[in-house]
């Protein structure tokens, strides 16, 4: 990952953080066994939760959508199921998906502080 790979993404993470509301760390309690999810994997997912699209979260990330929607299978798979709900254009969490959300937020955001 280049240098400026790396600052694109930590400003992303940065706009995303920003645009979601604050969770407390007990909205997750039930995700205490969470599988091995990726940063990029992460911030792919609540990109596509923010924009409510695959295509403007690729383009916002700067990657491909076939490449976003790998991430989204492989963090539905972790998760072990459905996060989005697909609909025409545009998509949104199920309630699993608001769950894993709010995790991904909150471990995002303790990251960030480190």
């Amino acid at each position: 990952m280049t240098i400026q790979q790396i600052e694109a993404t930590r400003d992303s993470l940065t706009e995303l953080l920003g645009s979601f509301p604050q969770v407390p760390d007990t909205a997750i309690e039930d995700l205490s066994s969470v599988p091995s999810v990726s940063t990029k994997e992460m911030l792919g997912f609540l990109s596509v939760i923010h924009h409510q699209s695959f295509t403007n979260a690729a383009q916002h990330l700067g990657i491909s959508q076939p490449g976003l929607s790998r991430q989204i299978q492989r963090i539905e798979k972790a998760f072990g199921g459905k996060l989005l709900e697909r609909g025409g254009r545009e998509v949104e969490p199920t309630f699993r998906g608001v769950q894993v959300a709010a995790w991904c937020h909150i471990t995002l955001r303790r990251m960030r502080g480190l």
